[in-house]
């Protein structure tokens, strides 16, 4: 499978570039006043990070839906070894969808693009967490096939990891 898919028409999933971060902003900041509202980061910064990103990042891949030059969803998978046989798995550490968007398949979309850029890494599997009582990411998962593993996903952050870290 290339790297860009034609998944509909008008609507194009592929890898971003660092020629994308202008683009990506209002996703972003769309993305960030979502989960954190008031708290949530500005565009400069937003602007500033993904250009830190595009240059440190080798091996974590972010895929862009895109209707001519509109983001209007996008995942972000990252590499974890070992896995099964010494593989690569690859992890689903985020997938958004912009409001506008919502409801035609574009999450779904983007899941499927996951699988087969996992499939094309010779990846031994795709993993990712949903968050407690995100109902409808979980249903879009369960019907695509993904299966309950039954771990407890823990974190470290703030100030326990700050703690840790100096222990």
């Amino acid at each position: 499978m290339s790297a860009e898919h034609k998944e509909e028409p008008d609507l194009i999933i592929r890898p971003a570039t660092v020629d994308d971060c202008a683009a990506m902003v209002p996703i972003m900041a769309e993305m960030e006043l979502h989960y954190f509202g008031e708290d949530a980061i500005d565009a400069p910064l937003i602007t500033e990070r993904l250009a830190k990103w595009f240059a440190d990042s080798q091996d974590t891949v972010i895929l862009l839906a895109l209707r001519a030059d509109d983001v209007l969803g996008h995942a972000v998978l990252a590499p974890l070894f070992p896995a099964g046989s010494l593989r690569t798995s690859w992890f689903l550490k985020d997938l958004y969808v912009a409001a506008k968007a919502r409801d035609q398949g574009i999450g779904e979309l983007l899941i499927k693009a996951c699988a087969a850029e996992t499939v094309r890494r010779d990846g031994s599997r795709f993993d990712l967490t949903v968050d407690a009582g995100n109902d409808g990411a979980d249903a879009l998962y369960r019907r695509l096939g993904a299966t309950d593993t039954r771990k407890t996903y823990l974190r470290w952050d703030g100030d326990n990891l700050a703690r840790l870290a100096k222990s």
